[in-house]
């Protein structure tokens, strides 16, 4: 099961998915998905979900995709929008 861990801008480098909520102009909650992977020759390969950020529920999706079955998803939110109905913060 992926684990969703709140994190700070510090530890964001330790993380290969990140997942960072965010207010779109119409109020509605987005999620920026990145990860980090080792790309075919061995470079570092970054994908974002930017500039078309999913809203958020599929953006859990995405996350946990992203960080396989085991995976812990980086959880960056600055301005407090996790909402306790959202999978548990640790």
């Amino acid at each position: 099961m992926t684990v969703f861990k709140k994190i700070s801008e510090s530890e964001k480098s330790q993380y290969k998915v990140i997942l960072a909520p965010m207010k779109r102009d119409d109020q509605s909650i987005a999620g920026r998905v990145t990860s980090i992977g080792i790309g075919d020759c061995g470079s570092l390969d970054v994908k974002t979900t930017a500039p078309d950020d999913p809203n958020i529920l599929d953006a859990f999706e995405a996350a946990a995709s992203s960080a396989g079955a085991d995976g812990i998803v980086g959880v960056y939110d600055p301005d407090g929008l996790w909402a306790a109905e959202w999978p548990a913060l640790t």
